[in-house]
């Protein structure tokens, strides 16, 4: 699955991508408010398979049992689904959803493989178009 990512740049220091090209579509857009040109770039790019988010939730879960063992001392953490969020956003930045959305469908996934399911609604929340 394919998403699309917007990069803007000032139009004085575009370098040459290939413009035209199947993946690629520049164009410009006036800000009149600066008076300057930008041009915008649309990028489409590869979103993770449902296994690779999975990947990143088990990784996630392992590094945040260590982190309530160490730095918690075994205390409860109740802000675990921001923790996870971080941890799978820092590791697939290519994921287009928000910190917060993010953190929000983590809590509210419940399932017996709770890593299967949460990875399939990640990967659902991020392949919609907005």
């Amino acid at each position: 699955m394919q998403a699309a990512s917007f990069l803007s740049a000032p139009a004085r220091s575009v370098p040459d991508i290939g413009v035209g090209s199947p993946n690629v579509y520049a164009g410009a857009q006036n800000r009149r408010s600066f008076g300057e040109c930008r041009v915008i770039y649309w990028v489409e790019i590869d979103m993770p398979t449902i296994g690779e988010i999975e990947a990143a939730l088990e990784g996630a879960a392992s590094s945040h049992h260590e982190y309530e063992k160490v730095y918690l001392k075994g205390v409860r953490d109740e802000n675990w689904p921001a923790y996870y969020a971080a941890f799978v956003l820092g590791h697939l930045g290519n994921l287009d959803i928000a910190p917060s959305k993010l953190t929000a469908l983590l809590h509210g996934v419940s399932a017996d493989n709770w890593t299967m399911e949460a990875a399939k609604a990640i990967h659902a929340a991020s392949t919609k178009s907005p």
